[in-house]
């Protein structure tokens, strides 16, 4: 829990992270937390992330001296992605779980949103593509529906999505793809803009 003061109270087992005792003097100025199944993430003030609990599940970090101006982190059961100010991804945690990001790194950049599910992350590029890496069979490989995944403005997942919220799965909702364009749908904000043009011509009419 974050308290009014930016600090932070923890419980339960302490493999899991209930334990913060040995990081909780760094645990001032709390914005955000985030969790796997077995590990904590909080970002501070001042964009550095602190993480404590089960070290194969992102309780420790190699990767902490990357951790600076984080804008954003999510995270699967076993593995955390943080979104940095300049668009760039940093992983860490179980490799299978999402942790190892080396496979698209080099894709990771412009990186608007990120979402989890188990296992797997996808991430939104600021032109609309996605972006994802983790198991495959838990939506870690979309070699297959790439070609659809154009212009996406949002995943359909909840928000601060966690390793087991109850949330619509983020790879299965199909939003503003190429392929509804050329089956000539109409997409929610291509109607609304063609109903205003019509009323705009009846306006107009003599």
């Amino acid at each position: 829990a974050i308290l009014e003061d930016g600090s932070v109270a923890t419980w339960g087992s302490a493999s899991s992270g209930g334990d913060s005792s040995a990081v909780q003097e760094q645990l001032k100025g709390v914005q955000r937390i985030q969790a796997t199944a077995h590990a904590f993430a909080a970002i501070l003030e001042d964009g550095s992330v602190v993480t404590w609990g089960h070290v194969l599940h992102g309780g420790a970090t190699a990767v902490r001296h990357q951790l600076k101006g984080v804008r954003q982190i999510q995270a699967t059961a076993h593995a955390f992605a943080a979104i940095l100010e300049d668009g760039s991804v940093v992983t860490w945690g179980h490799a299978a779980g999402g942790g190892d990001s080396s496979a698209v790194q080099d894709q990771l950049k412009a990186v608007q949103e990120i979402q989890g599910t188990e296992t797997a992350f996808a991430a939104i590029l600021a032109d609309g593509s996605v972006v994802t890496w983790g198991a495959a069979g838990c939506g870690g490989d979309s070699s297959s529906v790439q070609h659809d995944l154009r212009f996406v403005w949002s995943s359909g997942a909840c928000q601060n999505a966690g390793p087991y919220p109850s949330y619509r799965n983020p790879f299965s909702r199909r939003v503003e793809t190429s392929r509804a364009a050329r089956r000539g749908r109409h997409t929610r904000p291509a109607r609304l803009a063609l109903a205003a043009l019509r009323a705009q011509l009846l306006i107009d009419q003599p």
